[in-house]
């Protein structure tokens, strides 16, 4: 399943990024819509990919040591040993996609691709509208996936 989702997330950057000829009979006419599809797919594979509803992160103001200092934690339930006790922050999955997909991905694309290209592709409020959408209903759609 996680080689799937790697190919389908290859797939749609390469749809996102590619000027490809072949393709322009997509983005010609479905512009909106192909923009709402792609992020709602990448939005759904990257809450997909993280299997616990908190995913543990380091603190950036916490140096990066191969053996942490402080007591460790291990987790009565799975019986995991986790990082020593205020090292680690623990973020809703949720959330993070939110901040990465909708924030990071589809609004500041449409700022990125404008500087990164010199200007040849241009900035388009309506597309950064239909890639937070799609976002939005791609983490919607995981989290309802989840629920049941």
């Amino acid at each position: 399943m996680l080689l799937h989702c790697w190919r389908c997330r290859w797939r749609c950057c390469f749809f996102g990024l590619t000027s490809s000829e072949r393709f322009k009979f997509l983005t010609a006419t479905h512009d909106k819509a192909a923009h709402f599809t792609v992020f709602l797919v990448e939005s759904w594979l990257f809450v997909r990919v993280f299997v616990h509803r908190s995913v543990q992160l380091w603190p950036l103001w916490a140096p990066y040591r191969a053996v942490p200092e402080g007591p460790e934690v291990i987790d009565l339930e799975t019986g995991d040993v986790q990082a020593p006790v205020g090292r680690t922050v623990h973020v809703n999955k949720y959330a993070m996609a939110g901040v990465v997909c909708v924030v990071g991905a589809a609004i500041g694309s449409e700022y990125a691709q404008h500087v990164l290209t010199h200007g040849r592709r241009s900035f388009d409020p309506w597309d950064m509208l239909c890639n937070a959408l799609g976002s939005c209903t791609g983490i919607l759609i995981a989290y309802v996936y989840e629920r049941r």
